[in-house]
């Protein structure tokens, strides 16, 4: 397997391409791996992300026993095989057998943490080395002399900086101490399996290397997705949520589509809804659908039309029912007859989708639904009770059942096998 960029690996003949995201959160990482799959979804492919702790298990169990580093370092290191044994079997291989781009975020860091606490090499690879070698292995290191300024106690993991180890008590410092095992242990891994581990200072870099290895070229961008997406980054919304809403509306839409006799332009109308209704920031008031909506008007993306912008802030607004509007009710007025009819019709699907992620940790992985006798009968497969999700969704349902006079059911299956590649691909994009 070549991980030099000397190959295009855009081109593999139906095998995706694996590319592993390393370094510390305080780094350029996060914001790389967002940045690239922008970068990826203009050009139109396939592309998918898999977070570090994303299964529902391990993450919990994660994040629970962080804020006192409770974990042995053989405990931690089998809650990261056991992530990824999960993120492999619902996202990484099915998106690779359908010849998506994966975008594994911290995907290597899984043997490095055990081999910078001294776990045996040997033992860790049997645990963990069951994925495929990834296609490059990007990683974005941050300035010994930068860590300092950089650790906020009140945000930072602990496990990230080490202090389980009792190297120090000084929390930068054991960062930095932590961060060395760290390299040796990525080292080791990359003489291990033959594959180089590439330094990158920004994500510009990053933007520039990954073009390079998957023959991406500016000719192949989509600028209308593009210029939504410029607007999504710039606000520092929840892009994981939104881009799940986005997910989640897509498949109502295709699902009630045949009912309805939506058309190719209705989708992309409300997916580009979907992807900027949270820019107004997450905050759980009324205020919040308004404002993103007001934000879209004033700093709209520059790819639309000015009446495709003003149905997307009616969209976005009608998180409400319209009657409780004033200010709102105004735009959707001003809208041509035609447009006013499938916001009605565009504007609950948004709604919906968004309740179905309330919870804003993307629990639903599918979605299908069968309508009979006045009933819309909707099938979650999720990664966990969904609980709140679900509830959310039936408070929401009042605009949905008015627009098309069915009435809400929901079923939730959060167990069995994953679905088909294709599928579990489109179930696991967020």
């Amino acid at each position: 397997m070549e991980s030099n960029g000397a190959k295009d690996l855009g081109n593999k003949g139906g095998r995706g391409v694996l590319l592993a995201f390393e370094g510390p959160d305080i780094g350029p990482r996060p914001r790389a791996i967002e940045a690239v799959r922008n970068m990826i979804e203009t050009r139109g492919r396939d592309v998918l992300v898999s977070r570090w702790m994303g299964s529902p298990l391990a993450g919990e169990v994660y994040r629970q026993s962080a804020p006192l580093y409770e974990l042995s370092p053989r405990t931690l290191a089998l809650l990261a095989a056991c992530d990824l044994a999960e993120r492999l079997e619902w996202e990484i291989l099915p998106a690779l057998e359908s010849g998506a781009i994966v975008l594994a975020d911290r995907y290597v860091y899984r043997i490095a943490l055990g081999s910078a606490r001294d776990v045996n090499v040997d033992w860790l690879e049997v645990l963990c080395g069951v994925g495929p070698v990834p296609d490059a292995v990007l990683h974005f290191p941050v300035p010994l002399a930068e860590f300092p300024a950089r650790c906020d106690p009140s945000v930072l993991d602990l496990y990230e900086a080490g202090m389980d180890l009792g190297l120090s008590h000084d929390l930068p410092l054991s960062y930095r101490l932590y961060e060395e095992r760290l390299l040796e242990g990525y080292a080791e891994w990359a003489d291990r399996h033959g594959t180089e581990i590439e330094d990158l200072p920004s994500t510009e870099a990053a933007l520039t290397r990954v073009a390079r290895l998957l023959g991406l070229h500016d000719g192949e961008v989509d600028q209308r997705r593009a210029s939504v997406l410029r607007v999504l980054e710039a606000s520092g919304a929840d892009a994981a949520h939104t881009r799940q809403v986005a997910r989640l509306a897509r498949r109502l839409f295709e699902l009630i589509a045949p009912r309805r006799g939506f058309e190719p332009p209705d989708l992309e109308l409300l997916e580009y809804a979907c992807l900027l209704h949270d820019i107004g920031g997450g905050a759980l008031d009324g205020e919040h659908p308004y404002r993103s909506a007001r934000m879209v008007k004033e700093r709209p993306p520059d790819a639309l039309s000015p009446l495709e912008i003003d149905a997307i802030a009616v969209l976005i607004a009608i998180h409400r029912a319209l009657d409780e509007q004033s200010e709102v009710d105004d735009w959707f007025r001003a809208l041509p007859a035609e447009l006013q009819d499938k916001v009605q019709h565009l504007g609950p699907l948004l709604r919906l989708a968004d309740g179905l992620d309330a919870s804003r940790r993307q629990t639903v992985r599918t979605l299908d639904a069968t309508i009979h006798d006045g009933l819309f009968d909707l099938r979650l497969r999720t990664k966990d009770k969904a609980k709140q999700d679900v509830k959310a969704a039936v408070a929401r349902a009042e605009l949905f059942e008015r627009a098309y006079g069915l009435s809400l059911s929901i079923d939730v299956q959060h167990k069995g096998a994953p679905a088909t590649p294709r599928a579990a691909l489109a179930a696991s994009q967020r």
